[in-house]
């Protein structure tokens, strides 16, 4: 039971630090946009700030990859080990976590995704509106991505603890 009570806690703990990571994410991207704003007055004047943008996106795609990594393993553990503790529970709050669980597919997709895209502007060979659309469509992607893992997390967390609950009342 301490074992089952330890891996909940270390998991409401993971999801601290992806929030961290994807956070750190989104502000690459907007790092990124806020480069195309301050470009477009001074294009006339300086050349060659397109190494800039890349820098910012090869963060932003570092960023990503690890986001990926740690997102994988974390999905990884709920599916597995902390899914083997719900099933411990009530049936509610199993079919309730098995739920959550269906959207790990679609979390992984949008950062796959936004991984691609970053991959895609690193390439340069997009004329600079097509550059500039995808710099913006990238942030916004990421922006939404954030607000699902949070509202994934927090539902998961409204679990965790309802779990834990039971858990102790048992003990």
């Amino acid at each position: 039971m301490d074992k089952a009570l330890d891996l909940i806690n270390q998991t409401i703990k993971e999801h601290e630090q992806i929030m961290i990571g994807i956070q750190a994410s989104e502000g690459i991207a907007n790092d990124v946009a806020a480069i195309l704003e301050l470009d477009k007055p001074i294009d006339k004047f300086v050349t060659g700030r397109l190494e800039d943008k890349k820098k910012h996106l090869k963060d932003l795609h570092k960023s990503l990859e690890k986001m990926t990594t740690s997102l994988n393993n974390h999905f990884n553990r709920e599916e597995k080990a902390v899914l083997k503790v719900f099933k411990e529970g009530s049936q509610v709050l199993t079919s309730a976590f098995s739920l959550l669980l269906e959207e790990h597919q679609e979390l992984e997709k949008r950062i796959v995704k936004s991984e691609q895209i970053a991959e895609e502007l690193l390439s340069a060979s997009l004329s600079r509106e097509v550059w500039e659309g995808k710099a913006y469509g990238l942030r916004t992607h990421i922006r939404h991505t954030r607000k699902l893992i949070e509202a994934h997390a927090s539902s998961e967390a409204e679990l965790f603890s309802a779990l834990y609950k039971e858990m102790q009342k048992k003990q």
